[in-house]
């Protein structure tokens, strides 16, 4: 089989919007097709983000009779040749394709992070957070907020961020502000005391699913209402919001998500892990 490797022309975008997840095919995104010299042509993409130093949240596909044909080592190496980086690394789910973590590991990657979903019914989530408003209202000082996060400094809630949830090195700041800029989490409630921000949890809708991102709460305003506040302004956006189900997305070094999922025990939809390679 001859194999060709290069950017994709307009008309192959679909077939590669089939091969890599949705959110892989994206103007910020860099694409390469790996196209055969007979049917069914597009035997293979992939997609990465670039910085000046690594090549971020790569995504390798080939189609499934065409594998262990040296495609995706193909692939991988074109990415390399076009961006010389010290650093790749990207996201295979393990849930369901184990192939993945073979490719990596026998490339040389290394395990670096584990991010994992669960879902359960939103209605289940409204009912249990509901009643826990009225035990908080006397506990609640006067002078405490709750805003919008397109209220609030997004400057602010990037930092936070990069402080309490992103110091893994499998999740990127600029890729938190990117979502910002774009509006998603532009609802997600946040609690200020005064003029201090105390606490937010970040989620945004993908049709009738409701993705909870991450729970932040300072030190010095946890094991307090804090936590409780937050959790029912969500209830509040949740209702409007009109979503079915709650998903709760977590990295395997942040407690506070993984404990809040806890909350509302429901089905492990997604478990996919980091693999880096450094000195590439």
């Amino acid at each position: 089989m001859k194999l060709e490797i290069r950017a994709p022309k307009r008309s192959e975008l679909p077939g590669c919007r089939m091969l890599l997840q949705k959110a892989s095919v994206h103007p910020a995104r860099r694409l390469l097709v790996a196209l055969a010299d007979s049917p069914p042509y597009i035997v293979g993409a992939s997609s990465w983000l670039q910085t000046e130093t690594a090549i971020e949240s790569l995504y390798i596909a080939t189609v499934h009779t065409h594998r262990r044909q040296g495609i995706g080592s193909s692939l991988l190496e074109s990415a390399m040749m076009r961006a010389p980086v010290s650093c790749v690394s990207g996201w295979v789910d393990v849930l369901n394709d184990q192939s993945g973590q073979r490719f990596a590991l026998a490339r040389g990657f290394t395990r670096t992070n584990r991010l994992t979903r669960t879902e359960t019914d939103a209605q289940t989530v409204e009912d249990h957070l509901l009643k826990l408003r009225a035990r908080l209202q006397k506990r609640i000082p006067q002078n405490v907020r709750i805003l919008p996060l397109r209220e609030v400094s997004r400057d602010q809630v990037a930092t936070l961020c990069a402080e309490y949830i992103s110091s893994n090195p499998g999740v990127r700041s600029d890729l938190i502000a990117h979502q910002y800029s774009r509006g998603d989490f532009d609802n997600s409630p946040v609690v200020v005391v005064g003029s201090e921000l105390a606490g937010f949890l970040l989620y945004h809708l993908e049709g009738n699913r409701i993705i909870v991102s991450a729970r932040v709460v300072l030190p010095k305003f946890r094991r307090s209402w804090v936590n409780v506040l937050l959790l029912t302004a969500f209830a509040d956006r949740q209702v409007s919001a009109q979503g079915k189900t709650v998903s709760f997305d977590w990295h395997e070094d942040n407690d506070d998500t993984a404990k809040l999922s806890e909350r509302f025990p429901g089905a492990l939809v997604r478990v996919t892990e980091r693999y880096a390679k450094y000195g590439a």
